[in-house]
């Protein structure tokens, strides 16, 4: 007697395999912009200040309030599903503000001046930013940014205590002031253009972030930056003055995702 065995074999159409994604070096692209407030820090000019001198006079320094701006362009790379590089190459206005209040004029009366600098840069920021969640809305980063001056200017004013105006004006550049044992203003050192300050400055980036997906390929960023200048930044250090720039920004950015390149055989 003859037997025949029969066997069949089940498996998936060549034609209907999908290989994994292959990684892109660029896979989403980006649009950011929001606004910033200033912390620079370094010296008894642009900190909060008050110091007791000869003569029972004193000085008082007060830190106001600086709004600037960030705009930019950004792209990322894919390390894993949940870690990217993204390089963001933004326009940034940054600055110090700030009364002075010092005993320079006679009679008990007190000399004011105010003073409003705003830096202008271009800026390149590099961060690896990591996702968590479940759905990958919280965002995380930790990197470096890397920034090349484009434009230093100021605007101030002098007065006194009875409200008399001496001087006001806007210039390209800033003044330095220095102050004597009894607290009185000395002088002062104009450097005009671009003369008053390094060419560069660079720093660490840290920042949060939520992420709104919308669509398919679509995505809004809320982040909340804080970019630390490390270098100082005063050209020659005009009466021992160092600065450094603090910047603590609010940045929303429209995300688009390349469309993915599956293989298929």
């Amino acid at each position: 007697m003859l037997s025949v065995a029969i066997a069949s074999t089940h498996g998936q159409s060549i034609e209907k395999i999908v290989l994994p994604e292959p990684k892109r070096l660029i896979d989403k692209i980006e649009l950011f912009a929001g606004p910033n407030l200033s912390f620079n820090y370094g010296n008894m000019f642009i900190e909060n200040y008050r110091g007791e001198y000869a003569n029972d006079n004193y000085v008082v320094n007060k830190r106001l309030l600086k709004p600037g701006y960030a705009v930019g362009v950004g792209i990322y790379h894919p390390f894993t599903d949940r870690i990217d590089l993204n390089i963001r190459l933004s326009y940034e206005e940054k600055g110090t503000k700030n009364e002075l209040n010092t005993p320079s004029l006679p009679d008990g009366n007190r000399e004011i001046n105010y003073h409003n600098y705003s830096y202008r840069y271009y800026s390149l920021i590099i961060t690896p930013q990591a996702y968590l969640g479940e759905q990958k809305r919280i965002v995380l980063s930790l990197g470096l940014s890397y920034s090349k001056i484009r434009e230093i200017s100021g605007n101030g004013r002098t007065y006194n205590t009875n409200g008399t105006y001496y001087s006001e004006g806007s210039y390209k550049g800033r003044y330095f002031s220095d102050l004597r044992d009894d607290g009185v203003i000395q002088g002062f050192a104009w450097m005009p253009y671009l003369t008053s300050i390094e060419d560069y400055d660079w720093g660490f980036v840290t920042s949060i972030g939520y992420r709104i997906p919308f669509k398919e390929k679509h995505s809004i960023l809320i982040q909340l930056q804080n970019n630390f200048g490390l270098k100082n930044i005063n050209k020659s250090n005009p009466y021992g003055l160092e600065e450094k720039n603090h910047l603590l920004s609010l940045i929303i950015g429209y995300t688009y995702h390349l469309p993915s390149k599956s293989l298929r055989l």
